[in-house]
């Protein structure tokens, strides 16, 4: 049977599926397939027991193609589940705490316009977890050499995860990105050691 499959495939939206469907394959011996999910966000990839390597591939190759660290390891960190983030809030002219990676992003992508990486925060009483219904919860996009700056702890923490995502099927680690991420992360985290007000997002 003649396919168009591929071994790097983009995501897509992970809406219903057959119960066998597989992204990478035909799936005739009907494996169980599992879902990886790229940004929080519903979108990602369905793949069987038989494509796990390319779904990690496929996975490694759209972050890397995006310019995107991926931060589910933050949340998976104990000491961090049970901690908060700091960040320069410029428009307050303090530091906002209570702060954590917003769970419906969990990734931080490299911006052109101000040459950094940056993540959407949430913060305020309703960011801690679990999420009490009807706290007071606000969201930003915060550049990671503001985070790294007054949580110095994150940068080594995205060099030496085990895995920089959720997933028990596969992991990605610092080593799989590409060398231009590295060569930004490297740059972002000297930019970070500036004076704790001086940063404009």
């Amino acid at each position: 049977m003649s396919s168009n499959f591929s071994d790097i495939v983009e995501p897509s939206y992970l809406s219903m599926m057959p119960q066998y469907h597989c992204d990478f394959c035909e799936n005739e011996e009907q494996d169980k397939s599992y879902e990886f999910e790229i940004t929080m966000s519903r979108l990602g990839f369905i793949y069987c027991s038989k494509c796990v390597d390319k779904a990690r591939r496929s996975a490694i190759n759209w972050y890397n193609s995006k310019r995107i660290i991926p931060f589910d390891f933050l949340r998976q960190n104990k000491s961090y589940q049970n901690d908060f983030l700091k960040f320069y809030r410029k428009s307050q002219k303090n530091i906002q705490t209570l702060a954590k990676i917003s769970p419906y992003s969990a990734t931080a992508t490299y911006d052109d316009k101000y040459n950094t990486f940056r993540t959407v925060i949430s913060f305020g009483p309703g960011a801690q977890e679990p999420y009490i219904a009807g706290q007071e919860v606000s969201s930003r996009l915060v550049s990671l050499e503001n985070i790294m700056h007054h949580n110095p702890y994150v940068y080594e923490e995205i060099k030496k995860a085990k895995s920089l995502i959720d997933s028990d099927m596969f992991v990605v680690t610092y080593d799989d990105l590409s060398d231009e991420i590295e060569k930004n992360l490297e740059a972002t985290f000297t930019k970070s050691k500036v004076e704790w007000n001086s940063f404009e997002n």
